[in-house]
């Protein structure tokens, strides 16, 4: 493994400077796990039947993640 700038005492900023990467665009999918996470803890509270629309918001945002996380940008 070659030596890296930070292992050099000597170093500048300037010979650690690169690309830091890419960022994920903007992507609905955490908005709506968090909604089927609040639905399911509505079931817990005001019955039952709150847990269906949570159930399948919380697996649509999972599924609609893995699938954008794999493909990259807007699925």
């Amino acid at each position: 493994m070659k030596a890296r700038p930070e292992d050099d005492p000597n170093a500048t900023q300037g010979e650690g400077a690169g690309v830091v990467g890419s960022f994920p665009g903007s992507s609905i999918f955490p908005f709506t796990l968090g909604m089927g996470a609040f639905f399911v803890v509505l079931a817990l509270v005001f019955g039952i039947w709150f847990l269906v629309p949570g159930l399948g918001l919380a697996a649509w945002a999972l599924l609609g993640a893995t699938a954008e996380g794999r493909r990259g940008g807007h699925v």
